[in-house]
């Protein structure tokens, strides 16, 4: 009689249960878990970067927008002037240019930038300088001028308003502070405020400004060529000015080459115009 072994017969049942995870498939395992972990951290760097560039786009173009915004505003007031009513009539006894001349925006010296100078002409509202560009706009406010409680005084580039019932120049100076990176304004000569940059409002940087004045050379009333600071001649023709302000690209990395940057270029150009056509104009 053909009997079967017993212990064959538990050894073949329980061999199955005890088959555990060989090398290999632990091995696929891994592999396997280490793919997914890079593809989520990919998906999760490209995502943050994304957020981050956004901001850092989203930044500069609100700085464009400030800077624009302050050097049109104080451009407009170019050339205002306070009249006194006593030496004026509606009938236009005196020029309104000659009482620019003679009584507000007067020939003179001011100081302009850190460290410079600038000069003014009788009746000039607008003069710069080149290398590095700075320019300077310059026009005249009081408080409730000449007892008129209606006369709302001109704000200069710091936001400020005269704050005295006497006549007084103002004369705005925006440059760019190349140590902090940033485009400052002066008002008559005090301490330089930031206007952008600096690494304010998510790391946004001015690098350089430079400035091109619209010039009228033939009378026409419109501007006929565009000419740096040294080219002009004569500043009562200038009627705007074509403003461009280098920022630093926040997606541009300096460690990397021109092809690893994908295009980006260290800097990005933000050029805009202002026009002074509130020069000649009563304050």
């Amino acid at each position: 009689m053909n009997r079967r072994n017993p212990t064959n017969v538990f050894h073949l049942s329980l061999e199955p249960s005890e088959a555990g995870l060989g090398l290999v498939e632990i091995l696929i395992s891994l592999v396997l878990s280490m793919l997914l972990a890079i593809a989520l951290f990919t998906v999760l760097h490209s995502t943050l970067f994304g957020a981050i560039s956004q901001r850092s786009i989203s930044a500069l173009q609100e700085s464009e927008r400030r800077a624009a915004a302050n050097i049109q505003e104080v451009a407009h007031a170019g050339g205002y002037f306070v009249v006194d009513p006593s030496a004026y009539s509606v009938q236009g006894s005196i020029p309104i240019s000659a009482l620019q001349v003679t009584n507000a925006l007067t020939a003179g010296t001011v100081s302009s930038a850190p460290g410079t100078n600038v000069t003014y002409s009788n009746g000039q509202y607008v003069v710069g300088t080149s290398n590095p560009d700075v320019l300077n706009i310059r026009f005249q406010s009081a408080l409730n001028a000449n007892g008129n409680v209606n006369e709302p005084p001109t704000m200069d580039c710091l936001g400020q308003s005269a704050n005295s019932t006497t006549p007084t120049i103002y004369n705005n100076t925006y440059f760019v502070d190349t140590t902090n990176n940033s485009l400052d304004c002066a008002v008559n000569g005090g301490a330089p405020q930031i206007i952008v940059g600096n690494g304010s409002n998510g790391g946004v940087q001015v690098e350089s400004m430079t400035v091109l004045y619209g010039v009228d050379t033939n009378s026409s009333g419109s501007v006929t060529e565009y000419e740096t600071a040294n080219q002009v001649t004569v500043w009562s023709n200038v009627l705007t000015a074509q403003i461009t302000l280098n920022y630093a690209n926040p997606l541009y990395v300096t460690s990397e080459t021109l092809a690893q940057n994908k295009g980006q270029l260290p800097t990005i150009p933000f050029t805009f115009l202002v026009d002074f056509k509130g020069a000649g104009s009563v304050n």
